[in-house]
C-alpha cells in the first residue's frame, strides 16, 4: 500500500536513457527505462510508509552524474529516503546522507580550466571549504572527517523497467 506498509523494499537503480519531460516540463510518466548493468550502481534497503510517506534505514549509494562529459560517481554514505506519494503514484522526496569527501573531490578534480573559468569556481577554495566543513564518518587513524553532510531533492512518476533478458534479446535482433 502507498498509503501505510510497516515493511517495504526500496531498490535504488540506474537506468541508461536521460530522463524525458512532457510539454510542461514534468517527468513523462510510464516511459521506460533500462538499468545499467553495474551492479555498484544499485542498492536496496528496508523502509516503511506511514500515511503516505516513505521513510528508509540508512544505505549506501553510487550515483552516477555527468560532469560536463566524464562520468563523476559521488558516494552516499548513510543515506535514507524520505518521501510522499501523491494519489496518482507520484513520488516527491528527498535523499539525505554523508556525500564522501573523496568522491566530491573527484568531481571538482574532473572540471577543466575552461569549466572553472565561466563558473567562477576555484577548485582550491572548493577543497578548502569542503575539509573546513566535512562532519561525517571520522577516520579513526587521522580523526578528520572523510564526508560531508548533503541532501538531494527528487521527483518521480510511475515508470517500467525493461528485463535485462529483454535488452539482450533486442540488441540481438539490431
Amino acid at each position: 500500500s502507498l498509503q501505510d506498509d510497516p515493511d517495504v523494499t526500496v531498490t535504488v537503480l540506474a537506468v541508461n536513457e536521460p530522463l524525458t519531460r512532457d510539454g510542461r516540463g514534468d517527468p513523462l510518466a510510464r516511459t521506460t527505462f533500462t538499468p545499467d548493468p553495474n551492479p555498484e550502481l544499485r542498492a536496496s534497503v528496508k523502509g516503511r510508509i506511514t500515511d503516505g510517506v516513505l521513510i528508509t534505514d540508512p544505505v549506501d549509494l553510487k550515483l552516477n552524474y555527468k560532469e560536463q562529459i566524464l562520468d563523476a560517481p559521488r558516494h552516499i554514505r548513510g543515506a535514507r529516503i524520505k518521501a510522499k506519494f501523491g494519489p496518482d503514484g507520484s513520488i516527491d522526496g528527498n535523499i539525505f546522507g554523508y556525500y564522501t569527501l573523496d568522491s566530491f573531490y573527484d568531481s571538482i578534480e574532473q572540471m577543466t580550466q575552461n569549466g572553472a573559468n565561466l563558473s567562477h569556481v576555484s577548485c582550491p577554495g572548493v577543497r578548502r571549504a569542503i575539509d573546513r566543513f566535512a562532519d561525517g564518518y571520522r577516520d579513526p587513524r587521522t580523526g578528520k572527517f572523510t564526508a560531508i553532510s548533503s541532501a538531494y531533492s527528487f521527483v518521480g512518476v510511475r515508470a517500467f523497467l525493461a528485463k535485462p533478458d529483454q535488452i539482450a534479446q533486442n540488441e540481438a535482433l539490431q
